[in-house]
């Protein structure tokens, strides 16, 4: 597993979950920023996140890939215990449990 740092430096090393913690810290800060565009927040004060269906107008055609990549790596954060950022909208989470 090689990560490259903020100051462009690789690092090397078994990933014992720091690396893809720090990967996932790094990759969740942009992803979830609704000015990104791939999620919007609920109009209520918490800010629920959700898909974003104007991603398109963005992200082109690469936005099901982004969405697909992101959703990969959401399921291995998930399995390796490691606590998400983003607080998704009820309506989208019960929406993915088939509800």
């Amino acid at each position: 597993v090689h990560y490259v740092n903020s100051a462009g430096t690789t690092e090397s090393g078994l990933d014992a979950g720091g690396l893809f913690k720090e990967f996932w810290t790094d990759l969740s800060s942009q992803s979830f920023d609704p000015n990104w565009a791939l999620f919007r927040q609920t109009e209520d004060s918490r800010g629920y996140l959700y898909p974003n269906p104007s991603s398109r107008a963005a992200h082109g055609s690469d936005s099901i890939t982004l969405f697909e990549f992101l959703g990969r790596i959401l399921g291995k954060a998930i399995y390796e215990g490691i606590t998400i950022r983003p607080v998704f909208a009820h309506f989208f989470l019960s929406f993915m449990r088939g509800d």
